[in-house]
């Protein structure tokens, strides 16, 4: 899993870097078979006018070209970092049950040669 970390609107220090590969990297475990890359911006909303609001946005690459977007939106720039995290481990685990519940429907629809037809309904 390839995790590339940017800053929009301020300098990125190693240790929101840190923080952030931590977090992503311990949440998203479960899946490190299935998501093979993860872009996450950081932007400080308010900018140079002040104020304390932190966007965590990420695009969780998964295969065959299915992208998740999560964005968290919070005063503290750690505590969004922590929400991100979390938001998208049940974004991915939502994105692939779903996948593999379409995948065994048509697992079920398949019959073996010469097996009876279903009764209609």
């Amino acid at each position: 899993m390839n995790i590339t970390v940017n800053a929009q609107t301020f300098p990125l220090t190693p240790t929101i870097e840190a923080c952030v590969r931590q977090r992503l990297s311990s949440a998203l475990q479960r899946f490190h078979d299935d998501v093979v890359a993860v872009n996450v911006s950081l932007k400080d909303i308010n900018g140079p006018r002040g104020g304390a609001v932190k966007q965590v946005s990420l695009l969780i690459m998964l295969p065959q070209g299915r992208v998740v977007p999560v964005e968290v939106v919070r005063a503290d720039l750690y505590a969004a970092i922590r929400q991100s995290a979390r938001a998208s481990k049940r974004a991915v685990k939502h994105m692939l049950s779903k996948r593999r519940k379409i995948a065994w429907r048509a697992l079920r629809r398949l019959r073996p040669i010469g097996a009876p037809a279903p009764l209609p309904a």
